[in-house]
């Protein structure tokens, strides 16, 4: 094809990354949560697949271990109904919290650790932004993290979603002259992500 045709080439975790980017571009930006939703679910379903073959499946482990903290496949329902039923027009979904995007956002990002590494701001961001957002310390970010954190702790505070949601595009903006893939970014204790959307109690 010529440059006036140009087509479509990618790998399936340069397909994940490029989803999950988007995903987290279009949440920073405030777009339609359908359409981040559907992006991040997407690059989830490639991740987790390339976990089983590449990573080791510890994510999905401890995705699958939930189950019997619910009703019989209440979490799976939950975690997976709405992205099916924005591709199946004879499927409806139950309301699920606008927060799970983020949250499954840094599932995708605890899958991606698994099988390689953060290397873009997009999910830097999002992955610095969570840990700060539950006061968990980081080890081995970019140093742009701390003036970050100074400046906007807080609103960390704040009851209110969009409020926290509001800082992480600052920090988006720092680390895109950030080579972020130098960086670790480990937090001190783990903490996953879907378990502060989906709780027995809401069952």
């Amino acid at each position: 094809m010529t440059e006036l045709w140009p087509t479509i080439s990618t790998t399936s975790l340069s397909a994940a990354r490029r989803q999950m980017d988007a995903a987290i571009r279009c949440l920073l930006s405030r777009e339609d949560p359908l359409a981040v939703h559907t992006l991040a679910y997407a690059s989830y379903g490639l991740l987790r697949d390339l976990s089983r073959t590449q990573g080791g499946g510890a994510v999905l482990g401890q995705l699958k271990s939930e189950e019997n903290r619910f009703p019989k496949k209440w979490f799976w329902r939950r975690f997976s109904e709405l992205a099916s039923a924005l591709k199946h027009g004879d499927r409806t979904a139950v309301d699920v919290p606008e927060e799970f995007n983020e949250m499954l956002l840094v599932t995708n990002c605890l899958l991606l650790r698994e099988i390689d590494r953060l290397d873009s701001a997009e999910a830097g961001a999002i992955w610095l932004w969570f840990h700060a957002a539950h006061f968990i310390n980081i080890d081995d970010a970019p140093d742009c993290y701390w003036p970050w954190i100074d400046q906007y702790w807080t609103q960390f505070h704040s009851t209110t979603r969009q409020v926290r949601l509001l800082v992480a595009a600052p920090l988006y903006e720092s680390l895109k002259d950030v080579d972020v893939a130098r960086y670790d970014m480990t937090p001190e204790q783990e903490l996953l992500p879907w378990q502060l959307v989906f709780q027995p109690g809401r069952a």
